[in-house]
């Protein structure tokens, strides 16, 4: 519920189709909007009509037993998206969090690689248990994201009885190869899952290893191969799930970041508190959520791409550009300037958030060379002065879940999903049940993902 794209999807793009059965969208629709809603009570939205879904899926999200809540988040973006995709396949939920890894073995006789190509919705990676940090001369709280990233694309040999049978026609036969995994397309929303759990002959166990991962600036491109490579695609982390305790007994909470105010906040069940951006970085992350930054070729793409305008405010040599934003406040503060190689000064700067519009203004005065950046309404009038007093309203989406009967792993999953700024508007703004299709998913959480953003008040 915390990415950004997911939330505004629901919010603001996703219809229900009533010519297709989608019972789980639409339950998942409802619980984002129940969580992002100002409708302030003190009954936190709870997510029985999105675990009644989901337990049709697979009976075990129905019972009062602690789950895995990568396997949830994960279950009901697949099923979404089955809800959502069109007769030629695409989804939302496609275009927001599926990547494609790429596989190359290569025969040891022919010298001929092969490729296959899978579509991946996250990117599971091993997490080193301490012995093996300790035969690479490393204590365990040095192990990277990039260390995991590098041992998932490292080149592996089959050879002996894991030999691999080439059918070249100058081959055919079982050979020694090397295979090489790559990422081939880098998904809008990264979902990460550090693999913590680990059970073998022996026993079951929990790898409690410490993996040091970056809040921004997260760069994959030298685990890239193929058309996205050297693209300048980075990512900023916008969600963790984090659980404590053991394989048997644990308890799941999240981390997210508001992309109304950029803060972050743990969500525990019910309870919502502010933390420090540094304790993001947490010995208990089990999910990241990242998700693609813009730069400032991506700005300019937009702009155009959109039609922005120029035209005439308050003074003669004052003008508006308008375009659209994803809570990036520092791209609008600093390289908006630069990107459109502005000769100005930013003297001041007024902000009002508009949640439901998704679009800011910037006013600038080319005569004077200073720059303003307001948040104004579609509605704006000549002469309108913007308030620059603190908005005494209710921070959208800090709304927790109940917890209904150990459904922290459903509560962990759908924080970090209500959290995707897209998938938020879309559900907000854009979806609409189709009335030939029964999508009773996609509506529960459309209805979910309304309620924690709603921005109707009541005491």
């Amino acid at each position: 519920s915390n990415v950004q794209d997911l939330k505004d999807y629901f919010h603001k793009v996703y219809r229900p189709n009533l010519n297709k059965h989608t019972p789980l969208t639409i339950a998942f629709r409802n619980l984002i909007k129940d969580i992002w809603s100002e409708e302030y009570t003190n009954y936190p939205p709870n997510p029985t009509a999105m675990q009644d879904y989901m337990s049709r899926l697979s009976s075990r999200f129905g019972n009062s037993r602690p789950q895995d809540s990568h396997e949830f988040m994960i279950t009901l973006i697949n099923a979404i998206h089955e809800e959502l995709k069109t007769d030629e396949g695409h989804s939302k939920i496609q275009e927001l969090f599926h990547g494609e890894i790429q596989s190359t073995v290569t025969c040891s006789q022919c010298k001929i690689p092969f490729y296959s190509h899978d579509l991946i919705t996250s990117l599971a990676l091993q997490v080193p248990e301490e012995q093996y940090s300790s035969s690479c001369n490393q204590s365990s709280s040095s192990v990277t994201l990039r260390d995991c990233i590098q041992t998932l694309t490292k080149r592996q040999t089959y050879s002996n009885e894991d030999q691999w049978y080439c059918n070249n026609v100058d081959c055919e036969r079982s050979t020694d190869a090397d295979r090489k995994l790559d990422i081939w397309k880098l998904p809008k929303v990264l979902i990460i899952q550090l693999q913590r759990f680990r059970s073998d002959l022996r026993t079951d166990r929990k790898i409690e290893t410490f993996i040091n991962y970056p809040r921004n600036n997260l760069d994959l491109n030298e685990f890239v191969e193929g058309p996205e490579k050297n693209k300048g695609i980075t990512y900023e982390l916008i969600g963790v799930s984090n659980h404590s305790g053991s394989i048997f007994s644990g308890h799941y909470t999240t981390y997210a970041r508001n992309d109304v105010n950029g803060k972050w906040y743990k969500f525990d069940d019910s309870t919502v508190e502010e933390i420090d951006e540094d304790k993001v970085i947490s010995q208990m992350a089990y999910i990241l959520i990242y998700q693609q930054k813009q730069d400032c070729i991506s700005v300019i793409d937009n702009v155009v791409r959109l039609n922005v305008y120029h035209k005439t405010a308050t003074e003669p040599n004052a003008k508006i550009i308008k375009m659209p934003i994803n809570g990036t406040f520092e791209l609008l503060k600093t390289n908006i300037i630069a990107a459109f190689s502005l000769p100005f000064t930013v003297v001041s700067t007024l902000w009002k958030w508009e949640p439901s519009s998704g679009w800011t203004k910037l006013i600038y005065d080319s005569k004077n060379e200073t720059l303003l950046q307001h948040g104004l309404t579609d509605d704006f009038q000549i002469g309108y002065e913007v308030s620059t007093q603190t908005s005494t309203k209710q921070i959208l989406g800090l709304r927790g879940l109940r917890n209904i009967g150990n459904t922290c792993y459903i509560n962990s999953a759908i924080q970090c999903l209500s959290n995707v700024q897209d998938l938020k508007d879309y559900f907000h703004k854009v979806y609409r049940p189709n009335l030939n299709k029964h999508t009773p998913l996609t509506i529960a959480f459309r209805n979910l993902i309304k309620d924690i953003w709603s921005e109707e008040y009541t005491n």
